[in-house]
């Protein structure tokens, strides 16, 4: 699920990305709208990314496919 952000969730993402996190993915729990969630398992099979995360505030788990092309 994607919202929008207040100014002080975007300070705490550039926050948590400049001291180190290297990777520019934000997304929100569904359920509990926090933005503590890990990517569990992603992998790519031709032009379709698969991914798997988890929320560390509810446990709630999300699976994507995106399908990228030019």
């Amino acid at each position: 699920m994607k919202r929008t952000m207040g100014l002080a969730e975007k300070l705490k993402v550039c926050w948590y990305w400049l001291v180190g996190h290297g990777e520019a993915l934000f997304e929100c729990c569904h359920y509990c709208q926090s933005t503590q969630i890990t990517k569990v398992d992603g992998h790519d099979e031709g032009d379709y990314y698969h991914a798997k995360y988890k929320c560390r505030k509810c446990g709630a788990t999300c699976e994507a496919t995106e399908k990228w092309q030019k």
